[in-house]
């Protein structure tokens, strides 16, 4: 764990050097890289993106939020340590086959009552895209599937 909490530090201390934005030919800029995860990039809008979404649901506690860079850090940290662990599952060849994304997607649709289409909505109401929702729930499922066989060897 002190390894851990080390190399977060170096990390931390070392993403001036990694910091790139890319640009179009007018100068406007696109995005930033953040942090650099074996060959895997974090993006600045995807750690914004990340961000938001927790400032929000923290806000809708109504508690007294932290200070904006220290939710992120914490959400870049955790945003690297899952890339890590989704980079160890690529390694173990754990996959999620597009049979069992779908059956996932039916099952949480069932469990709230609503139809496939309705789930759509429901999702576009919050400002969630569908793919997004699909690609998170990827990694969920990736995830859980690491830990099970991490617990089970």
């Amino acid at each position: 764990m002190r390894l851990i909490n080390f190399l977060f530090m170096a990390l931390a201390l070392s993403l001036p050097n990694f910091v790139h934005a890319a640009t179009l030919t007018d100068g406007e800029e696109i995005d930033h890289i953040v942090a650099i995860v074996n060959d895997s990039l974090i993006t600045r809008s995807e750690l914004d993106q990340q961000t938001s979404s927790i400032i929000i649901r923290l806000q809708q506690t109504g508690r007294p939020m932290p200070p904006r860079i220290a939710i992120e850090q914490q959400v870049l940290e955790q945003m690297i340590s899952q890339q890590l662990q989704l980079n160890e599952a690529e390694k173990l060849g754990i996959t999620v086959t597009p049979d069992m994304l779908a059956t996932a997607i039916n099952n949480i649709a069932k469990s709230n009552d609503l139809t496939l289409p309705e789930m759509r909505a429901s999702l576009e109401s919050e400002g969630i895209s569908f793919k997004t929702f699909r690609n998170k729930l990827k990694k969920v499922i990736t995830l859980s599937r690491l830990k099970q066989q991490e617990i089970t060897n």
